[in-house]
Parts: C-alpha cells; structure tokens; sequence
C-alpha cells in the first residue's frame, strides 16, 4: 500500500465508507467494487476500502471487536498477535518492572496496544511509512507514539525495555524458517540488548531450539489448544545467570468462554530445565508394549515444544497421588498413564493392538465402526492411506492412536476424556 493510499483512508468521510461497508449485504468483491466506484474514489483507495472489509474479518479471531476500529494490510493482518497473548506479554513485561518501551517493528499495532494499555510509555517504530500511517491511526487513543523509521536504529535512551515482532514472511507470503532471514534479523534485533534493562521478541513457534541466542528465556505459549508463539526473553538482572543453566517456560493459555478474543486469558506456567539438559527431570519409560496403562496423555504443544515433559511430569506427580507417569517410547509424547493428567489432551485405553492392517481391519469392522479418527506419533504412516486400508464398514466411529509402545507398534483404540485440555 502507497503512503497517499493510507492517508485517504484515515480521512473522516473515508472511515464512514470503511463502516458503513460492514452492513453492506454483499460479498460479491465485483458488486462492492461497483458501489464504491459510483462514489467516485480512486481504484487505489477502492481496492484498499475492499481490502479493508476483509481484514477486518480476518482480524476479528485475533484481536475481536478492536477490528472494528483497526485499518491494516494483508501483512500486517498475518502477523499480528492474538490480543489475549499481547495482554498476557504486556503484563509480564511491566511487573518484571518496564516503564518505557520501544517497539523497534510495530507493524498494526497490536502489541503497542497492548503494552500501553499497562500504564507503560510505548514508542513504536515502523519501517513502511503506509503501514505506520495506519498504526498511528489504531493508536490514537493510547499516547503512543509512532515514529516511521527503523526500529534497529532508534534513540533507546529513554527506554528500559525493547518489544519486537520481526517479519517472517517474505513479500510472495511465504513463511521465513531461518531466523537470520527475518526482517530485521534475530541476530540484529538481540544485539540491542544490554542497552535496555528488558527485552522480548517475538518468534515463531517452531524455531529451532538452536537458533536460540544462549542467554535468552525462552517462553513457548499456545492458547485455547493451539501453539501461537515464541517469545525470548532477556533480563540485565539476570543476564550474570543466563549462559549457565538453560531454563524454558512453556505458558498455557485459554480464554473464557473459549475462543474469546476480547477478553484476558488465565494461563498456567511450567518452567524448568529442557528434557535432555544436564538437571532436567527423568522420564520413565512403558515397558509393556500390550499394557502400556489406563489412560493415554499427549501434552499442550507449550509443552512439547518447549522440551518442558520431564517438568510436566514432575510437577502432575508431586501434585496429586498419581504414580509417576511414563513416556511410551524414547522421543515420542505421548505420555501412559493411571489417570487423566492435567494440561493434556486424555485418552482412555479401550484396547491395546498390534499394528496389522488386516487384523486391525478386522477388529474395528466387527464392532461396526465405519469410520477412524487417526492419530500417530514415532511412526512413518499415513492417516488417509490407513484408512483406505482398513476397509472399514458401519456406523460408529473411533479414535486410534499409533505410536511405537516399548519399542513395538501399537494401534491404541481410545476414546477421549471429558473435560479435556485445552
């Protein structure tokens, strides 16, 4: 989007089109473009009022009805954060004692919301000068400031604290893997650190445990069941400890009622020594690959991800009279157990089965089940050429879990527990 583009949009009598064209009843773009041409606007600022109408749409299970009053781009949209996350982080961010931040990339200004929305001072940078026309304009109530220029190069003498949400996508939409690649790069972006007191950016949620810089915090969220995020965190009070002892935080999230994106979410936080880390807890492993327990676990994603099991595990043990726990196999989450666990996904072991086809087939054709939920982990199958496979016929419907148990493949026939989490 052209500056020119972005400043007729945040003119009076242009935000009335934006608002009147949420009731408008079509969605035909061809109609609504029609109808916007006859009121004599330029193609530019037609094709933006109709983008506007979209992403308002596509923004509303993100930040709710603050898309009402949110102009954006296409990516901006994409990469903006979930309200109930930035919430979250903003209160993190200012009970661990920040006053003034900078936003070194602001983007729509989710997260400067957010932040300033705490009682912090927020300056925020952006580098497009379109996109920062539009997130002055999502800011105005907040005090904020929204300087266009590059966050890398900011006056930082005022601020104690640095928020960033680099770009990940590259200009065709694609996802960019490589942290180095992002726009500005983690590399860049971390080298600001010791100029603030705190410091956190936000990542995606698969980077590699190896492109994280060795003093950062790593913190894995997902909220309402899905993995939304990373965010490194960096503290000058105690940066002295930080190259010593690797420390995760998984934080799980979920808004009430579920999906909610107005509101705060309550979240549970698991902090420890990644799995694998010289002071992580143990995991036992299941022995009886034909009797691996009554229940089935698999963790929230923060869990997994953030290498966090064996703390999990410690933690759902300590807390309750439940026997230790144990992993079905090296590697795989999946955790069998005596009793459902907390911050997992349970499962009821109906049947234990070897994983054969034909008798598997067999097996779920007699007890009328004419279609399978198909979930794996540890083993090279696929779910939709499975089911072609087993030939199934009936009504009824199950859940299978294949997975290696004790060093063997396992069909687990289950049925999920209620009250599940997430």
């Amino acid at each position: 989007m052209e500056l020119e583009t972005a400043t007729a949009l945040t003119r009076p009598a242009t935000l009335q089109i934006v608002e009147d064209m949420q009731s408008w009843p079509t969605t035909d773009p061809l109609r609504i473009a029609d109808r916007l041409g006859k009121l004599g606007l330029a193609p530019d600022l037609v094709a933006a009022l109709q983008t506007q109408r979209s992403l308002r749409a596509s923004l509303r299970p993100k930040i709710g009805d603050l898309a009402s009053d949110f102009l954006g781009t296409t990516a901006g949209a994409e990469q903006a954060t979930r309200w109930p996350i930035a919430q979250l982080r903003a209160q993190q961010m200012r009970a661990m004692g920040a006053h003034s931040v900078a936003d070194l990339c602001c983007g729509l200004g989710v997260d400067a919301l957010a932040l300033a929305g705490t009682g912090m001072r927020v300056t925020a940078y952006e580098l497009d000068e379109a996109t920062a026309h539009l997130a002055s304009h999502n800011l105005r109530r907040t005090g904020a400031t929204v300087i266009t220029g590059d966050g890398l190069r900011a006056d930082l003498a005022g601020a104690d604290a640095i928020f960033a949400d680099p770009a990940r996508r590259t200009s065709g939409g694609n996802r960019i893997h490589d942290p180095r690649e992002y726009s500005p790069s983690l590399d860049a972006v971390w080298a600001l650190r010791r100029q603030v007191q705190i410091m956190a950016v936000k990542v995606a949620p698969a980077i590699r445990h190896s492109s994280i810089p060795a003093d950062a915090r790593p913190q894995w969220t997902s909220l309402d069941g899905d993995l939304v995020e990373t965010c490194l965190w960096w503290e000058a009070a105690g940066a002295s400890h930080h190259d010593s002892v690797p420390r995760h935080t998984a934080t799980i999230a979920a808004t009430s009622p579920r999906g909610d994106a107005n509101g705060t979410a309550a979240a549970v936080h698991i902090a420890g020594i990644p799995d694998g880390s010289y002071g992580a807890p143990t995991v036992g492993l299941a022995t009886d690959p034909d009797a691996p327990g009554a229940y089935i676990a698999e963790p929230d994603a923060a869990i997994i991800r953030s290498h966090l099991v064996g703390t999990w595990l410690a933690q759902a043990a300590a807390s309750s009279e439940i026997p230790r726990p144990a992993l079905v196999a090296p590697g795989i989450a999946y955790v069998a157990s005596v009793a459902p666990l907390p911050l997992a996904k349970n499962y009821r072991i109906l049947e234990t089965l070897p994983f054969h086809i034909k008798k598997l087939g067999g097996y779920l054709r007699a007890r009328g089940v004419g279609s399978v939920t198909i979930k794996k982990r540890g083993v090279e199958v696929t779910p939709e050429l499975v089911r072609k496979q087993l030939r199934l016929r009936g009504d009824d419907h199950a859940t299978l879990i294949v997975t290696r148990v004790a060093g063997h493949h396992r069909a687990l026939v289950v049925e999920p527990v209620e009250g599940n989490h997430p």
